[in-house]
């Protein structure tokens, strides 16, 4: 998302609000980093997990702040479409979570390897499959292209 915005703020010949953002939120993530791995390893968690907390807070942030500017400069911005978009999007995250906390939890015994792998195979294929049920129109879109494509690089045998 601060790609995106941060692309329609120099298209708009803005080049001083997302490096301003860009650097407080810089700011921001050192300092939050800086407290989540304090805060991490003081609660026994490793204190990397603190820093990517840290860089997906401060991110956030930096994406909240650019879109509420650029609404404010643009005199609204599509609510309602973007929303659309957002809670199939949280619904199918929350589910992958879940699903992703049962694995951890039934393959605990599992080598790290297998945990890893079989983790991000689970949680992407989780996530697509509740997007394609909620009949997102992008996800659904993409994939037709993918195979529109693929039945015309089919050479005949």
């Amino acid at each position: 998302m601060v790609e995106i915005l941060s692309r329609a703020f120099y298209a708009l010949h803005d080049t001083k609000t997302p490096v301003i953002v860009g650097t407080i939120a810089m700011g921001l993530n050192a300092l939050f980093s800086f407290a989540f791995a304090a805060l991490f390893k003081q609660i026994g968690w490793m204190p990397h997990g603190g820093l990517a907390l840290a860089n997906s807070f401060a991110t956030a942030l930096e994406a909240i702040v650019l879109f509420l500017v650029m609404r404010k400069r643009l005199k609204g911005i599509e609510g309602n479409q973007i929303m659309r978009g957002v809670i199939p999007s949280l619904i199918a995250a929350l589910v992958m979570s879940l699903s992703i906390f049962g694995w951890l939890y039934f393959g605990k015994d599992f080598n790290l390897w297998i945990i890893s792998i079989v983790g991000v195979i689970l949680g992407g294929g989780v996530y697509f499959v509740v997007l394609w049920f909620l009949r997102v129109p992008e996800l659904q879109y993409m994939v037709s292209e993918i195979l529109k494509r693929l039945k015309l690089s089919k050479t005949p045998s």
